[in-house]
């Protein structure tokens, strides 16, 4: 009997009847809040990866929310520039920008080699040695001072209530090539004053680069901007975002340069699968310098 019993378990274990059948998954489209490296670990970071493009890879799709990036779309230099999100690890897949309900498609093709900047520098007397270049409104009057974040730097005084700004025309600057501002703020006998930098060259063409506050120490801010529409001389705009007819504030070491290469989380981007031709399919409307972006991660 026992003889018997043996016999039949293992013909049982031979014919495969005990064996756990394999289980198949449908991944659906998934909503994910990515934080950013500031609020999160680095491994769990490459882990939120890993998950995102298992996702993908199982033929679902994966929406990040709260992207923010620089976009340059000139011949010979289509890429994503220093993204919130490390999109080197997405090369291969399909990746969609949404804003405003309209769209930015592109596959990143190759990682970043680093952010470089034109030898070009597109601003006159950005340094303030004088205030050669520089032409305020009548609400203010600007000087050329001592103490600055290097050399001399600038005064702006508040002389009347009302708008206050000084200018700059002709910078020369073309369409869907990316450039990235600097410049420096600081306290003068008013302090945490909103300071609001832009380029303008027509209602529908005005791009704003910073808006910060003054600080106690000089303190370097920076952003993107991407020519949008059209090609030629904007000018530009600094204001100091307040009502008031007394005091000051500081500036220094203003900067605005043609971004060459993507940094190193940033990529070269592609219009098709594949590329090698840079490129990205694009709505009309699309707002290349939005706040932040939807990006939809998928196969196809």
């Amino acid at each position: 009997m026992k003889k018997c019993l043996l016999a039949l378990l293992i013909v049982l274990l031979a014919s495969n009847v005990w064996a756990v059948p394999t289980i198949y998954r449908h991944i659906e489209p998934e909503t994910v809040s990515f934080f950013t490296n500031a609020a999160t670990t680095a491994t769990s970071t490459q882990f939120q990866v890993n998950e995102n493009i298992k996702k993908v890879k199982y033929g679902g799709s994966v929406t990040l929310t709260g992207f923010t990036c620089g976009l340059s779309g000139v011949t010979g230099a289509y890429f994503v520039s220093n993204p919130s999100v490390d999109l080197t690890q997405y090369i291969g897949l399909k990746v969609n920008l949404n804003t405003g309900g309209k769209n930015l498609t592109f596959w990143p093709f190759n990682t970043g080699t680093g952010e470089t900047l034109s030898g070009v520098e597109l601003i006159a007397n950005g340094g303030f040695a004088d205030t050669t270049g520089w032409t305020p409104n009548a609400n203010c009057t600007i000087a050329s001072i001592l103490g600055g974040e290097a050399g001399n730097c600038l005064e702006m005084t508040a002389i009347l209530s009302g708008q206050k700004y000084f200018t700059q025309g002709s910078l020369s600057l073309s369409q869907y090539a990316l450039y990235q501002f600097s410049g420096y703020l600081k306290n003068g006998t008013q302090s945490g004053k909103k300071v609001d930098v832009s380029v303008y060259k027509n209602p529908n063409e005005h791009y704003f680069l910073q808006d910060k506050l003054t600080t106690a120490s000089w303190v370097q801010n920076s952003g993107y901007v991407t020519v949008m529409n059209a090609t030629g001389n904007h000018t530009m705009y600094v204001y100091w975002d307040e009502i008031t007819n007394t005091g000051t504030i500081l500036l220094d070491s203003f900067s605005l340069k043609n971004v060459l290469t993507p940094s190193a989380t940033g990529v070269t981007i592609t219009s098709t699968i594949g590329g090698p031709t840079g490129g990205w399919t694009m709505d009309s409307g699309f707002n290349l310098n939005a706040t932040s972006f939807t990006v939809t991660v998928s196969l196809q």
